[in-house]
């Protein structure tokens, strides 16, 4: 068994193996690391021993990726995330690429939208933030509820700092928490909880500059919340209409554009194998 890391490894090797995990890329292997490891050898079907093999490098860094034809992509989406694509580690198969892409296609109306939209009328607010209004669950409002409904509808700013108040981090409505870490880039990373973990593995201060997810990161941000989340196991599992809801039920919380994103993967899918 050829051993390339283990605990106490020090170096590059070892920050890009944080990286791949999405914790604090310091170079150092030490207990967050071999917790990182030992649970990707777990997942993988392998012995939990916490030691990187030759065998388990070559599995998360492929030395050779598989085509994955990134120029048919030109002028199909923007060269910024052409030219991006080709660093991700990550994607290594034509089926992880299709996935990516229809997924943040998606949610960021073809990568051109890396900031929230927050600006909901009084009705559209109480459709897609029900339960902070209807606090019950009986779906009747209390004059309250319906009142501040009205206060900060048509407003994005109020908006985000009540509906994300006192969540993931986020401090209390008046805190403006909510507005300063709203979601951004291609996967809409939001909460201050899932800024302060990405922060993590990024060289600036997206705590006190938190639009630099939106300007600098949006595509690194997404990769960052798949891997998280372990989304690329699912998108290994196939590229079948259940294992693209499966991947949009752990991304959007539910189905919503669900037919959208089945054709920007078969799309990206039949361009990209």
């Amino acid at each position: 068994m050829d051993i390339l890391l283990q605990k106490g490894s020090k170096g590059e090797q070892v920050k890009q193996l944080q990286k791949f995990f999405g914790i604090t890329a310091d170079g150092i292997f030490g207990n967050q690391t071999l917790n990182k490891v030992m649970e990707w050898q777990k997942q993988n079907n392998l012995r939990a021993d916490g030691l990187v093999t030759k065998n388990m490098w070559e599995k998360i860094f492929p030395s050779t990726k598989t085509a994955l034809k990134l120029e048919n992509l030109v002028n199909v989406i923007p060269d910024s995330v052409i030219n991006e694509l080709k660093t991700i580690s990550q994607i290594t198969t034509p089926l992880r690429l299709a996935h990516f892409l229809s997924q943040c296609s998606h949610e960021s109306n073809n990568f051109k939208n890396v900031r929230e939209n927050l600006n909901y009328s009084y009705n559209r607010l109480l459709e897609v933030f029900k339960s902070k209004f209807d606090t019950n669950n009986d779906h009747i409002l209390t004059e309250s509820e319906k009142n501040k409904a009205k206060e900060i509808a048509n407003n994005p700013e109020k908006i985000a700092n009540y509906v994300y108040a006192n969540r993931g981090g986020n401090d209390n409505e008046l805190s403006g928490d909510g507005w300063k870490y709203r979601g951004r880039g291609y996967i809409q990373l939001t909460l201050k909880d899932n800024y302060r973990e990405f922060n993590k593995i990024v060289s600036d201060n997206i705590l006190e500059n938190p639009d630099l997810v939106a300007t600098k990161y949006p595509l690194l941000s997404a990769v960052y919340f798949f891997n998280k989340n372990n989304l690329w196991e699912i998108c290994d599992a196939g590229g079948s209409e259940k294992d693209i809801q499966k991947l949009t039920k752990k991304i959007n919380g539910g189905l919503n554009g669900i037919e959208d994103r089945i054709k920007l993967f078969n799309k990206f899918y039949k361009l990209v194998k």
